[in-house]
């Protein structure tokens, strides 16, 4: 309904779980509904942010120094978190990790990395840079300004990942 604000409660389970207790309290005339949800998170629940730290961490740094093609790190990255998933009993199902993608902004991004495939086949990117040598007469400050100015217009239309 309206107004409802969910509440999200953790607490650690007691060494016998069956002396555990679980007190709702409400000043509601209506009736209340309470679901409660066990999961053991297995050895790494305690260190759950620190392991998906480490792996963005991991998967940022093989992206910046270039060890792998970013695809690939991306893919070891996914496996990386599914599998640390998959030790705390907590993998989604398939019709819940499609339903995470933003299929509209993945659309788009095909459709510029396509758009830049065959753009840089037909030279244009080395031309571009060839026409702002050319412009900038050997002036150092002028090159470099339209460098700035072709590749910020460039990238406002194009895809730079």
């Amino acid at each position: 309904e309206k107004g409802e604000v969910p509440v999200l409660l953790e607490f650690d389970l007691a060494q016998d779980p069956s002396k555990q207790l679980l007190v709702v309290a409400t000043d509601s005339d209506r009736p209340l509904a309470v679901a409660v949800l066990l999961q053991s998170l297995g050895w790494s629940g305690p260190y759950q942010n620190f392991l998906a730290a480490a792996v963005l961490v991991f998967t940022f740094g093989m992206i910046t120094t270039e060890v792998l093609h970013r695809t690939m790190v991306a893919m070891i990255g996914v496996a990386l978190t599914l599998t640390l998933l998959a030790i705390q009993h907590r993998v989604p199902s398939l019709s819940k990790t499609i339903a995470w993608m933003d299929h509209g902004t993945l659309a788009l991004l095909w459709g510029m990395m396509v758009i830049v495939g065959i753009t840089m086949r037909t030279g244009f990117f080395e031309w571009t840079g060839v026409l702002a040598c050319r412009l900038s007469g050997g002036n150092k400050q002028r090159l470099m300004l339209l460098l700035c100015l072709v590749t910020g217009t460039l990238s406002a239309f194009l895809d730079n990942v």
